[in-house]
């Protein structure tokens, strides 16, 4: 039975049963409405709280992005095909949510990483300086499975998340990267009045085996004279060390705990998830030589968030105000030092505003006002590598919607800068290396520059095409453009320079099942 309903989340999307209707449609279509419903489908407490039976859709989309103005770790240009379906619906006692996710990643002239789903903060990953051509493959499997165990009082939920992720390419050295992960989310919700407040658990185990990377001209390793394809495994932040002999294998615990909440005030729909999330990895290498597999490293992550959306809708106009806040803070353990030598600590916050004009009109324009702050220091005792940098990112939005009886219109812009507010890269002459030239300075002219960003978004449904379902299309473009460069003395030459502008564009069909 077990098995059965978890198929059935999974599966969701599809049987929601193109009956969704307009309504239904306009979850998706509607901006405020769109971020209403990706809380609703985040949690069980807020899915149970969801005023809609059923509501899915189906998306199949392509994007490109090219552009010299990135991190030295990124591709200069790639593409992605992916193919996207989410839904919810309710029976009987049980409200059931799936969402899946594949895509196909190809990426050209990346180097300096040769990592398979890069992690925020990993200190421990190979990398050559050698650009090549990436593919990359994931399937991502979400689901919710949530009983009324008393009507209208106590429900009983579990969530199951499943990520499996490959990492090639056609260049020497060349990685054969694998990463699993299952997560499981426990959830007890009781419900107050109007108010539904729940306590989530999470659990979970993952793996990633990094087979060593090979090369197809064994001519390549270890040799000075093509030091660009020389394997390199990184140790922290500066700290690295040349192999050709290891694999690399990460074993993820995770364990945590959510709080969530629905409710009702004075007019205003709240809707509040949290978690915190502890992860302990164990690095190990294999051995190929003797055959043996060694622990090297622990890294702990602590990951803190706090998301809270609130919407007042009158029959005149909607308002709409997000705030969201983070804390993440990775710390290792070396076997090499008996000791910690690398640390990572990111704290940001973002506030955002969204009013839209309502009533019988068919042209309703929305606009919105944006904030976010993002703080992060990199710090490797080892090689006294330290990075810090804080960012400001003011940015306005502005939307249209046009509503027939039969299809609707979207066209909305955002206009943002992306200023530098403090960035320092502290590295002693005598530690500075083939890393610091490679990574660490790129990425400190990176985050120290300004730069101007800006994103439109044009987005077309209609229920003209088929006879029970609607049908669209979404085009969207995003273009990021440098202003101006970080200030301050190098602490000496670097391989990357980052430069001009990025540009990211897709175009997406979709089904509104």
């Amino acid at each position: 039975m077990y098995k059965k309903l978890i198929t059935l989340g999974l599966l969701a999307p599809l049987f929601s049963g193109a009956q969704t209707g307009r309504v239904a449609d306009s979850l998706y279509f509607y901006g405020q409405e769109n971020r209403q419903l990706i809380f609703t489908q985040s949690n069980a407490t807020l899915l149970q709280a969801a005023p809609f039976r059923k509501a899915a859709i189906a998306r199949l989309s392509w994007d490109r992005e090219s552009g010299s103005f990135r991190r030295s770790q990124q591709a200069q240009e790639g593409n992605t095909i992916a193919f996207y379906t989410e839904g919810f619906e309710q029976l009987g006692r049980f409200r059931l949510a799936g969402k899946f996710r594949f895509d196909r990643v190809r990426e050209d002239s990346l180097g300096w990483n040769l990592q398979g789903l890069e992690e925020e903060g990993q200190p421990y990953y190979f990398f050559a300086a050698k650009a090549g051509e990436y593919e990359r493959q994931n399937y991502k499997a979400d689901a919710i499975i949530s009983y009324e165990l008393m009507k209208n009082k106590v429900y009983l939920s579990t969530g199951v998340d499943y990520l499996y992720h490959w990492t090639t390419r056609s260049v020497d050295p060349r990685p054969d990267s694998k990463t699993y992960r299952l997560l499981l989310r426990p959830e007890l919700s009781v419900r107050l009045g109007t108010h539904l407040v729940g306590l989530q658990g999470v659990w979970g185990r993952g793996r990633e085996a990094n087979a060593k990377p090979a090369y197809k001209n064994s001519n390549y390793a270890g040799n000075l004279t093509y030091l660009d394809r020389n394997l390199n495994l990184s140790l922290g932040y500066g700290h690295f060390a040349r192999t050709a002999d290891h694999g690399l294998f990460h074993y993820d615990y995770f364990s945590g705990v959510g709080v969530n909440y629905d409710g009702n005030w004075k007019g205003l729909s709240i809707q509040f998830r949290s978690n915190y999330l502890f992860t302990e990895q164990e690095h190990t290498f294999y051995d190929w030589g003797r055959e043996k597999s060694e622990l090297y490293s622990l890294v702990q992550n602590d990951r803190a968030e706090a998301d809270l959306l609130i919407t007042k809708a009158t029959a005149a106009n909607r308002q709409q105000l997000r705030l969201t806040g983070t804390s993440v803070k990775t710390l290792n353990w070396s076997s090499e030092f008996n000791g910690t030598n690398y640390q990572y600590v990111r704290s940001s916050v973002d506030v955002g505003y969204w009013y839209r004009l309502e009533g019988k009109r068919k042209l309703k324009p929305e606009f919105g006002l944006g904030i976010n702050w993002t703080d992060v220091t990199r710090e490797d005792v080892v090689v006294s590598h330290y990075l810090q940098y804080s960012i400001l990112r003011p940015a306005v939005y502005a939307n249209v919607y046009y509503d027939q009886q039969h299809s609707r219109f979207a066209a909305g812009i955002e206009a943002a800068y992306n200023m530098s507010l403090q960035a320092s890269l502290q590295v002693p002459p005598t530690q500075v290396g083939y890393f610091t030239k490679g990574i660490a300075i790129p990425d400190y002219l990176y985050y120290g520059s300004n730069y101007w960003q800006g994103r439109l978004n044009l987005q077309y449904q209609t229920s003209k095409l088929l006879p029970r379902m609607s049908t669209g299309w979404k085009v969207t473009v995003d273009w990021s453009r440098l202003s101006a460069g970080a200030e301050g003395p190098l602490p000496g030459e670097t391989f990357f320079k980052p430069s001009g502008n990025r540009l990211q564009y897709g175009i997406s069909m979709l089904l509104y099942l």
